[in-house]
């Protein structure tokens, strides 16, 4: 299993809806297949 590319596009994308106000980033990690780590290196 190779890696995955994000695009600057998607990483802004997936960081503005954990940044939406009463959103749980563990949802939003599992709903793009990320680890909360990472949403937190690109935050």
């Amino acid at each position: 299993m190779g890696r995955r590319k994000w695009t600057a596009e998607q990483k802004m994308e997936i960081v503005l809806a954990g940044m939406a106000p009463a959103t749980n980033i563990s949802a939003v990690c599992r709903e793009y297949g990320i680890v909360q780590t990472q949403y937190y290196r690109w935050r």
